[in-house]
């Protein structure tokens, strides 16, 4: 999924990453001491869960151009596996926090294994996404990716072998 030529996912993904790695690092910082508000941790994981699901639906929007032979889609597979459940567990830590109708975030030994383990997955699914986009060409290569259909109007530009001619070419 494109807008104005660029990719939307890997726009997108920046959002949950920053938004759990401050809830993780308020949830490490609560367990040494440190004085933060106790609702630091709370609405950060829950910005992350929010801005995670744009994110994840245009990731599975790219998945399904992905040519299914393609060596790539077992990093895709992977990346999917694990931002889903950073997703989910963070979503469970969510849920601790609010038990019982108060919060309980900030020095919990329940909410800082949670964002430990999502942080974990978290960088695991954007290792795979470096591997789909820098190893395998995934939303560069249009080799990898099945063309969109659309209304057989053809979009008209230079051929492959001409790429390099016309870039060189005065204006």
């Amino acid at each position: 999924m494109r807008i104005f030529g660029h990719p939307l996912h890997p726009m997108l993904v920046h959002f949950p990453i920053v938004f759990w790695s401050v809830a993780t690092s308020a949830e490490v910082a609560s367990q040494v001491g440190v004085e933060l508000p106790v609702s630091l941790a709370l609405a950060a994981t829950a910005a992350g869960v929010v801005t995670a699901i744009p994110a994840m639906i245009a990731g599975y929007l790219d998945l399904a151009r992905l040519r299914k032979n393609a060596d790539a889609m077992i990093a895709a597979e992977r990346h999917m596996i694990s931002a889903g459940g950073a997703w989910m567990v963070y979503l469970s830590c969510l849920l601790v926090y609010v038990s019982d109708g108060e919060i309980v975030a900030g020095g919990s030994p329940v909410t800082l294994v949670c964002s430990l383990c999502g942080l974990g997955l978290t960088v695991c699914a954007g290792w795979y996404g470096g591997r789909l986009v820098y190893g395998h060409g995934a939303g560069v290569d249009p080799d990898l990716t099945v063309p969109p259909k659309h209304s057989g109007e053809t979009i008209s530009g230079p051929e492959p072998e001409d790429r390099g001619n016309a870039a060189a070419s005065p204006r």
